[in-house]
């Protein structure tokens, strides 16, 4: 797997994962929302990779990853947040290793609450 790849993996992890499933249904989504969608829902984007390089080719590439849950109750939107960060805490498949960097919040309007996952992925090829 490539980084650029990785958006389809991490639809397929939070699509899949029973307590996402559950919070959002299928309302996932690369980048940006699809306009009209109903609360809640998560967007995810890819912002930044590199690669490591050795004299034999590349080893492995990182990229960081930012998960936002949009939510128009701040507790269930914690709630969504929570069913998140398990998928990716209990995910051990190699060669794709997900470390959870910081979590923060904020307000997108009045009524809508963000919580936002930032992580760090390492991809071994």
């Amino acid at each position: 797997m490539k980084s650029n790849e990785i958006g389809k993996y991490i639809y397929n992890v939070l699509k899949t994962n029973v307590n996402v499933f559950d919070l959002v249904m299928d309302r996932i989504f690369p980048i940006v929302a699809e306009n009209g969608t109903n609360y809640p829902y998560i967007i995810y984007t890819r912002n930044a990779s590199n690669t490591q390089y050795t004299k034999d080719g590349i080893i492995s590439e990182n990229c960081s990853l930012t998960i936002d849950c949009v939510h128009t109750d701040y507790s269930k939107g914690v709630d969504v947040a929570l069913a998140v960060r398990e998928a990716f805490d209990n995910l051990v498949e190699y060669p794709v290793r997900f470390q959870l960097e910081s979590t923060n919040e904020s307000w997108l309007e009045e009524g809508v609450f963000i919580q936002t996952l930032n992580y760090n992925i390492k991809i071994n090829v």
